[in-house]
Parts: structure tokens; sequence; C-alpha cells
């Protein structure tokens, strides 16, 4: 059995032109987390979230990152799921897609949130 048969969500893979948008997988954290330590907005700017948490500081961005990443996997579940896709362009990862849904199959609705690095 390979792992997008025990997660099927590692299967996804939506394409268009150079751009990939596919489930995050934990060999993407390292990459991810550089890119949000490279910066994500100007926090002198605008906060376009609710926290600050791309300001932690560089040395806990990749296990934080880790254990949120680790988190959607372990509690995903039919009608509750938190589903991050990784931004590609070229192969590079340049920004991440979430979609979140809780009691799907009653809602049928999603949010969405989304980050570009500041390069892109």
């Amino acid at each position: 059995m390979d792992i997008e048969e025990i997660f099927p969500p590692f299967g996804l893979r939506i394409t268009c032109g150079p751009l990939e948008l596919r489930c995050v997988r934990e060999g993407d954290i390292q990459e991810v987390s550089e890119l949000i330590v490279s910066g994500i907005y100007d926090p002198d700017e605008y906060l376009p979230f609710l926290r600050r948490w791309a300001e932690n500081p560089p040395e806990l961005i990749p296990a934080n990152t880790m254990r949120f990443y680790w988190g959607t996997f372990a509690t995903f579940q039919p009608d509750d799921w938190h589903l991050v896709l990784a931004v590609r362009e070229h192969g590079r990862i340049v920004g991440v897609q979430d979609l979140t849904a809780k009691d799907f199959p009653i809602t049928r609705s999603i949010e969405t949130g989304s980050w570009l690095g500041r390069g892109f």
C-alpha cells in the first residue's frame, strides 16, 4: 500500500501551466519554513492574519511549521478537515493554499486562506 492509498489527499495534484498545487508533505516542510523565514508580508504595513505566526523567531519556525502540518494530517476526517496545498512554480514552493471544512457533509462549504512568499 502506498502513501496515497493511506492518505488520499497526498495524491491530489492541480496544475495550470507552470503552477502546481499539491498537498504539503513532510518533505516540503523545510522549504515552506525557509519561505516563511524569508518573509511573507511586511509586518510594519499590514497584518493579513489573525495572529503574527510568521513573525516568530526564525529558529522556531521549522518546528512550529512541522507541528502545524502534522496536526492537519492527524486530524483529517471526511467531515472535518484542513487541507494544505503547497503552491509550486516550476517545482519551487512559492506559497500555500489552505482549505478548511467543518461538518462538510452538512454545510458543503469550505473556508480558504493563502499566502505567497514576498518575493512572489
